[in-house]
């Protein structure tokens, strides 16, 4: 139900979205949003787990912040991964990131803290630490110079 929403919103070209608050988190459930009921959101009899999110991240995203917003929000959680040399340490933030963003497709793990704390925050660590006994680390680069 949820990605029905998402898909609607970006088939009507919503570049901004409707804006922080409004759908899928904490906020949009404790303030009981009106844009579920505009929406004729189903929460398919589950009202009575009183529920604090939707559960998925991306619709989460697209709708609060639109096209625009989502995008570049999403560029700046990938930035790490545009580089011109890639080495065995980078095999291991690609399974981070493999495992982060597939996780988001069924959860909320992209706007948990806790999450991105021990994901995305030790990615610089992996990529740019320099170990003075390993100098191999550089001539172990697959592609680049």
């Amino acid at each position: 139900e949820s990605y029905r929403v998402m898909f609607n919103e970006i088939g009507n070209f919503n570049l901004f979205g409707q804006g922080v608050g409004v759908f899928g988190g904490p906020a949009s459930t404790a303030y009981n949003s009106w844009y579920y009921k505009m929406v004729g959101f189903n929460w398919y009899d589950t009202k009575w787990l009183n529920l604090t999110t939707t559960d998925t991240f991306p619709p989460h995203l697209f709708v609060e912040l639109g096209i625009i917003g989502g995008l570049l929000y999403l560029l700046v959680l990938i930035t790490p991964l545009f580089r011109k040399k890639f080495n065995k340490r980078y095999l291991l933030v690609l399974a981070i990131y493999f495992c982060l963003f597939f996780d988001m497709l069924f959860s909320f793990s992209l706007n948990n803290l806790d999450y991105l704390l021990f994901s995305l925050v030790f990615v610089y660590p992996i990529l740019y630490y320099k170990d003075e006994n390993s100098v191999d680390d550089e001539r172990q680069t697959i592609y680049g110079n």
